[in-house]
């Protein structure tokens, strides 16, 4: 403690007056960023108050969701895909067995 304000001594009134003034530019910027997160979350987009701390939980929440439908996208693609190659491969045999039937 002795340590911070030794160092805080040394500082001119300029430097001071400039930490502060990026602190408080930095905190701006960062309660910008999570205004921007927050209309992006469906979850809390239309609520008036929120944290920020439940901001980052429902936007984890909300991209889960979003990765979960992804994969089940893909899923649901390569299962017709995997579909129509057996389809393929039936075809190709009932050809082999009697080329007239198709």
């Amino acid at each position: 403690m002795v340590r911070a304000v030794s160092a805080r001594l040394n500082q001119s009134a300029a430097q001071i007056t400039a930490k502060k003034s990026l602190k408080l530019h930095l905190r701006r910027i960062r309660d910008r960023e999570y205004c921007k997160l927050r209309d992006l979350v469906p979850s809390v987009a239309s609520k008036k108050k929120v944290s920020k701390v439940e901001v980052v939980e429902e936007a984890v929440r909300y991209i889960e969701e979003l990765h979960q439908a992804l994969l089940e996208r893909f899923r649901r693609k390569a299962g017709g895909i995997r579909r129509k190659r057996i389809d393929n491969i039936k075809r190709r045999k009932l050809q082999m067995i009697d080329p007239e039937l198709h």
